[in-house]
């Protein structure tokens, strides 16, 4: 994934104006799921975004789209007093998904993760490795997202592979470029941004179906 962070007095402000939605109402160490658009409505990418702080915000984008959102919100900060900073080497992503996650995560963690709520983060310890623990189950499961140094994410890939064994959790490749898998509940997008897409004019996908007339019926 790509990890933008965003600070400074105005980053509410700013990241309410750039993306979709009232992203000053998101509290501290809550998320939102958001859109990056362009000025005619065509999606750039969907967005994660964290609030870490008071003035401090974490935008993660798709992997394949990183750079265009971070050229966006570039360009779209001016006015604003407001830093957006490049963090996509600052991080590696481990996720953790399923009905077995919290299982899995309080055999390697102390964190209070039964009162981290749905679309929340909080900073912890995670088999020894310092990470910001987050919930949004992206999957559409219930789980568990981990941004770590990426010099830390063997040591917990194979902390959580071993903490999984019991429960034959599969250690599965990341999803990629989008948040979601099919019916995980997020709208991924997994076009090029910069193809112009339209989620009217491209209509729905494959399998997806549309009401037309008070019945539903497959494109």
């Amino acid at each position: 994934m790509g990890e933008i962070t965003v600070t400074g007095p105005e980053a509410a402000a700013f990241l309410s104006y750039a993306l979709v939605g009232n992203i000053a109402t998101v509290g501290n160490g809550r998320a939102r799921y958001t859109m990056i658009v362009q000025e005619d409505g065509g999606i750039v990418d969907d967005l994660i975004v964290y609030r870490l702080g008071e003035t401090e915000y974490m935008v993660v984008a798709n992997a394949g789209n990183a750079q265009i959102v971070l050229d966006a919100l570039t360009a779209r900060v001016g006015g604003f007093d407001a830093e957006v900073r490049d963090d996509r080497d600052a991080y590696a992503l481990l996720a953790v998904q399923g009905p077995e996650s919290p299982a899995i995560m309080k055999a390697v963690t102390d964190a209070d993760l039964d009162g981290l709520k749905y679309y929340a983060g909080l900073p912890g310890t995670v088999a020894g490795v310092p990470a910001l623990i987050a919930r949004t189950g992206y999957t559409g499961e219930d789980g568990f997202e981990l941004f770590v140094a990426p010099g830390h994410a063997e040591q917990l890939w194979r902390a959580l592979t071993d903490a999984g064994a019991p429960a034959r959790a599969d250690p599965l490749r990341p999803l990629l470029p989008g948040h979601a898998a099919p019916g995980g509940g997020h709208a991924a997008v997994r076009a090029r941004a910069d193809d112009g897409a339209h989620p009217v004019r491209r209509g729905p996908g494959p399998g997806r179906q549309v009401r037309e007339g008070g019945r539903l019926r497959r494109p």
